[in-house]
């Protein structure tokens, strides 16, 4: 923790707004509001330089480096983190997600009406100071350090005088600490996969869609093009009735056991 910190005070000497920065964070969260002991682990990762900020999920880094350096298909799957974020100079947040197997974005609009208060502590040998945010059907309790001037953290979180260390909510189901900074020579772009742009208000109309039938997508898609279709699995045709069944059912269960969001509120 000290070799971070006094790299951090190496940082904060030189050009800090030149450099093209890592900052990693252990994310703990709970999955399944029913079962809160259960919680899940992941790295993830907040990519800062002068054009903005990305945050995701370290297994999707591994996953787009493998597939950019050997050519190797890798599985998504992996990691639990089905979202990442893109924050630009300019102020713009936009976050990019999925429902079921569709990919989407949207513009995160709503403002960060941070409550900051005089308390302080020390988070890796650096003094940190409270604030609050009401965001996502959350309150979240965040500890940053003006001592890194970066007004960015996890998420959507952004726009503190300083880099936020730590931040989670007050039920303490979703929470990221930092473990790590490093710079980056040239800053890693992720692999750009066709999301498609849609306002918030219309992805929770999708989602909505989606938990009524899982297949409303697929089945829009065969009427639009009046088409019918089948699959060969493991020597097996399955028809498109049968993958319907199927898809509702891992679907079913995937909505079942996933339903402790992080934005409880797009969800609804």
């Amino acid at each position: 923790m000290k070799r971070i910190a006094f790299f951090i005070l190496l940082m904060i000497n030189s050009n800090l707004h030149s450099q093209n920065l890592r900052i990693s964070y252990g994310y703990n969260f709970i999955q399944d509001s029913l079962h809160t002991y259960h919680i899940s682990k992941e790295i993830v990762f907040l990519d800062v330089s002068e054009k903005g900020s990305n945050f995701y999920s370290r297994s999707r880094y591994l996953n787009d480096s493998l597939a950019f350096h050997k050519n190797i298909k890798t599985n998504p799957h992996q990691s639990k983190i089905d979202f990442s974020v893109k924050k630009s100079a300019s102020q713009d947040i936009f976050v990019n997600t999925k429902i079921g197997n569709s990919l989407y974005s949207f513009q995160e609009k709503e403002k960060l009406n941070w409550v900051i208060f005089p308390e302080k502590k020390i988070i890796m040998d650096m003094e940190v100071q409270k604030a609050t945010l009401d965001f996502g059907g959350r309150k979240w309790i965040a500890w940053f350090t003006n001592a890194v001037p970066i007004q960015d953290g996890p998420y959507i979180f952004r726009n503190l005088p300083g880099l936020i260390l730590s931040i989670e909510d007050d039920k303490k189901q979703h929470s990221f600490s930092v473990i790590g900074i490093e710079r980056r020579e040239i800053p890693f772009e992720l692999e750009k996969l066709n999301h498609k742009l849609i306002s918030k208000k219309e992805f929770n109309t999708r989602w909505k869609a989606y938990k009524k039938d899982p297949n409303f997508e697929l089945k829009s898609l065969s009427a639009r093009t009046n088409t019918k279709f089948a699959i060969e699995w493991n020597g097996e045709m399955i028809s498109q009735n049968e993958i319907y069944k199927r898809e509702e059912e891992r679907a079913r269960k995937e909505i079942l056991h996933n339903n402790n969001f992080i934005d409880l509120d797009l969800y609804k």
